[in-house]
């Protein structure tokens, strides 16, 4: 005989009534209130607390979409001659089809044999969930096309028409899953939603623990764990600054979503499961394997493979940021498709800022509300950050940024990145931020950041003047009348008007770029480490006074480095 729990009546509740409650929940809000009711139990309902966990981050994972009220019956098992429930809304790679299904799949939309056919009753949602799983198991980078779709199913080359056609059998086909259609930048991204509702793809993944999409996932798990706060905008931001780290065919936007997608689900599951581990004094994969073996199939990876799982578990242990040191990043931002280039910079007030940047700041206040200080004030108003003083025999100060300080902002390089500390309303210091001194220089070398080489939207400054650099391709920013020539093979192209009165180029290969005045800088990319030659005035600056342009002001003579 099954365990019982009292209700809140004190009448008994077989444990399939509870089963049968948690599973039917399709709310936050109703999984609260079941939530709300197991407590009062004490531990005899632990086993099933740990039930409603699970079904809060699938439902998170999810995003049911609603049916339309005229919808009464319940969905259409259309994918059941495949070995498949009704759709109920999970995300596809949820229903974890077997290579056996996949393949039977494909056969039979292969023998479908015309575009027409695809849109014939629910063969859109067999569609989709055939292609969802192709980007799953066959991508392997670069480039999302029809083609790659067409070609498996052995249907000719689409058109135009032929592509219009994919567009709605897409969206047909989602809308029977239960699906939404994914966009961004005001457009409808059909190819992009396959992708993502497949998963993690394979190729990723391969190497398991030791993959080179691990340290991604690493970081990205533990800047979440270090911002209990954190949800899905945040681990975007975290999983879009990994893009550096990413092979150059997986760094597009839709692969980035994926990143932050399973770095998310990961902290979720462990935000809410690890205090019954703790105290179970068990692994927390260990004791989720004991208590709900099927929690992998709420990630958005496919496990069971000796790599997925490696990568799962290798995640489920990361800890949370430690040492993240606050910083500055000068960015090069578009409007929109063809717009005007902005000076931007991306400020990174999560972690650890160190005692050096910090001295002469009273601890004995206590926590320190940060505002934007001096030029920088103009563009970036309300409070940026908390700043809480060092735990005793430390002296680095964590920092936690507010809403006005995160994502891309848009601020002139000519600016400093200083912070007024306040306590109430009492100012007791001003810092100035890691790498937030101006960014100086006619030459400046940055790297996409979104985008395409092509089109480029976002670009992060990496450098000034002459330098080597390991990346590929860069982008250089320089004043109209200098001129650009190709050296050692490489290339330039121009791309238009910069930021005043600037042109951009993008470059590849050895770079000279001559001045006026016969000056003559050189860059080289894909270089086996980055080295640029610098030199910079380091100095006290005066509180009194507030410099605009390229100069610089020192209360004594700086030191030359």
């Amino acid at each position: 005989m099954g365990d019982e729990v009292q209700d809140g009546d004190g009448t008994p509740e077989a444990e399939t009534d509870w089963r049968s409650l948690i599973d039917a929940a399709t709310s936050l809000e109703a999984l609260a209130e079941i939530d709300r009711r197991l407590e009062q139990q004490g531990p005899a309902a632990r086993k099933w607390r740990m039930s409603v966990i699970l079904r809060r981050s699938a439902l998170r994972g999810r995003r049911l979409v609603p049916r339309p009220k005229q919808l009464t019956q319940p969905a259409v098992a259309f994918a059941a001659g495949f070995g498949l429930p009704a759709p109920d809304g999970r995300r596809l790679h949820a229903y974890r089809l077997t290579k056996a299904q996949f393949d039977a799949l494909q056969q039979d939309l292969s023998r479908r044999g015309s575009y027409a056919s695809l849109e014939i009753g629910y063969t859109p949602g067999l569609f989709a969930l055939w292609a969802s799983e192709w980007f799953r198991r066959c991508y392997s980078g670069g480039v999302r096309r029809w083609d790659d779709l067409t070609r498996a199913l052995g249907l000719p080359a689409p058109g135009q028409t032929q592509q219009n056609t994919l567009r709605d059998v897409t969206r047909k086909g989602l809308q029977q899953w239960q699906r939404p259609v994914f966009h961004a930048d005001s457009m409808t991204q059909y190819l992009a939603t396959l992708a993502r509702e497949g998963g993690f793809p394979a190729c990723a993944v391969a190497g398991g623990a030791q993959g080179w999409a691990k340290t991604v996932l690493e970081a990205v798990v533990a800047a979440l764990l270090g911002a209990p706060t954190a949800g899905e905008s945040e681990a975007l931001e975290f999983a879009r600054q990994q893009k550096a780290r990413l092979k150059a065919i997986f760094s597009d936007d839709e692969f980035i979503q994926l990143c932050a997608d399973l770095a998310l689900a990961i902290v979720q599951l462990r935000r809410e499961a690890e205090p019954y581990a703790v105290a179970a004094n068990l692994p927390l994969a260990a004791w989720l394997g004991l208590n709900r073996p099927d929690w992998r199939e709420l990630l958005p990876i496919s496990t069971g493979d000796a790599d997925a799982d490696a990568l799962v578990e290798t995640l489920m242990k990361v800890d949370a940021v430690s040492g993240s040191i606050v910083h500055v990043e000068r960015m090069l931002v578009r409007d929109g498709e063809g717009g005007l280039w902005h000076e931007a910079a991306r400020i990174g007030l999560d972690g650890e800022i160190p005692g050096g940047a910090m001295a002469g700041v009273d601890t004995s206040y206590g926590r320190l509300r940060g505002f934007a200080a001096g030029p920088m004030a103009r563009h970036l108003p309300g409070e940026l950050a908390l700043f809480d003083p060092p735990a005793v025999e430390e002296t680095a100060w964590s920092v936690q940024s507010g809403r006005y300080a995160r994502g891309i902002l848009r601020l002139p390089f000519a600016c400093a990145v200083q912070i007024d500390l306040r306590a109430g309303e009492r100012s007791v210091g001003r810092i100035e931020l890691p790498s937030g001194k101006p960014r100086r220089g006619q030459l400046l070398v940055a790297a996409l950041e979104e985008g395409s080489a092509e089109e480029p939207r976002l670009l992060r400054v990496i450098g000034s003047g002459s330098g080597s650099y390991r990346q590929t391709e860069l982008f250089l920013q320089v004043p109209k009348e200098w001129a650009v020539l190709p050296i050692d093979g490489g290339s330039v192209l121009p791309l238009g008007p910069g930021v005043g009165d600037t042109a951009l180029w993008r470059v590849s290969g050895g770079t000279r770029l001559i001045d006026p005045l016969n000056d003559c800088y050189r860059i080289l990319c894909g270089q086996a480490a980055s080295q640029t030659v610098r030199i910079d005035m380091i100095g006290n600056a005066p509180a009194w006074a507030e410099v605009s342009g390229s100069g610089s002001v020192h209360r004594t003579d700086p030191d030359i480095r």
